[in-house]
Parts: structure tokens; C-alpha cells; sequence
């Protein structure tokens, strides 16, 4: 019997770890974190793989679309709607984060960040600024496998992206340290894979 859920709207709303300011222009702080950490289970049972996650995040959307046009965006929270509509989009009008690079790490998916220009974007600076460690929580489509020695396992994954949280699903999902806003541009690129649509 296969044990599977397909479609699955995949919200990581409970992580710790570290961020840490890096460097500051205009005012604004700029920041490096960890966005997840991959191969463990985390506060809501799931495990994400390496294998998985890593052609997501380093993929042509994420790294040559989104990045370089700066619009990589996390909101202020996961949505509340359970809308696909609503989940699987990102509203500029509720972002707080632009994420400027994201990287792989081994099993650890890592960041460099600043706030965005609206009201939630310099809310989210100001808490930055004041010592607050933003944390940051999975939105993404996907699948669950649990036909594995019982865990839970998400396969097919699409990323939308990662929402600041107030306590996310991953322990290590903090920021680690500020940033001086040369070093927040630095990209990765790499060959993007192409995942069926179902």
C-alpha cells in the first residue's frame, strides 16, 4: 500500500538558529542566516532531503529570475488563507525580507538578507537593528511520502519561498550575523532542473 499525499501545500510554521546584522546602508541592515536545515526531522515531523531541496534552490528561478531582479521576497508570516491561490504566490504588498543570495551549505540552506521598502519591510529592519533574530519558515508545494520506516518525508518539492516567523519549524532557521551590504550580492548560479507538472 502506498502512503502518499499528493498536492500537499507544505507550510514550515514552527526552526532555531542563528542571524546576524553584517553590514548596514540607508539605514537598513543587512543580514545572514539560515533559511533550513535539510536530513533532520524537524518540530512538525517532516524531513527534507538534500537530494530534494538542492535542484530547488539552486535552480535557474530562484537564482537568475528571482535573486537578480531582486524579487526572492518573504511575507510577514505564512498566509492564513488555505487558498492555493493565495499560498502559492508572493503578495509584494505583505513582503518584509528580500533574500539576496541564497546557498547551499551541505544540508543547510543559507541567506543573506535585508528588509523591504513598504511597512513591513521596515518594521522587520527596525527589529533587526534593535538585536532581534529573525527566523524563517518553508512555503512550498509538495508531496508526503510516509512508506519510509514511519517518518515523514516531502518529495517534489516547488519552493515559493521562506516567511519571517516568530517561531519556526526548523531549530537552526535564525539569522547568524549582520553583513556588509557589498558582500549581499553575491550569486550563485546553477543549471535549473525541470519537475513535471502533476
Amino acid at each position: 500500500m502506498n502512503n502518499q499525499i499528493i498536492g500537499t501545500i507544505i507550510h514550515e510554521s514552527v526552526t532555531e538558529s542563528e542571524s546576524t546584522i553584517i553590514g548596514e546602508r540607508h539605514n537598513k541592515a543587512y543580514a545572514t542566516g539560515i533559511l533550513q536545515d535539510l536530513e533532520v526531522e524537524n518540530r512538525n515531523g517532516r524531513i527534507y532531503e538534500t537530494s530534494e531541496m538542492k535542484p530547488e534552490v539552486e535552480g535557474d528561478r530562484i537564482q537568475k529570475e528571482l535573486i537578480p531582479a531582486g524579487y526572492m521576497r518573504g511575507h510577514a508570516g505564512h498566509p492564513s488563507s488555505t487558498e492555493l491561490s493565495v499560498q502559492s504566490v508572493i503578495d509584494p504588498k505583505i513582503c518584509c525580507v528580500q533574500f539576496d543570495k541564497i546557498w547551499m551549505d551541505g544540508p543547510i540552506i543559507k541567506t543573506n538578507f535585508h528588509g523591504t521598502n513598504n511597512e513591513y519591510g521596515k518594521a522587520f529592519n527596525d527589529d533587526l537593528l534593535e538585536g532581534c533574530k529573525p527566523a524563517f519558515s518553508l512555503r512550498a508545494l509538495g508531496s508526503v511520502d510516509r512508506s519510509r520506516n514511519g517518518k515523514c518525508y516531502v518529495k517534489n518539492i516547488r519552493i515559493i519561498t521562506w516567511d519571517h516567523v516568530i517561531f519556526p519549524s526548523h531549530k537552526k532557521a535564525y539569522t547568524n550575523k549582520l553583513i556588509d551590504p557589498k558582500e549581499a550580492n553575491q550569486k550563485i548560479n546553477e543549471s535549473a532542473i525541470i519537475l513535471p507538472n502533476d
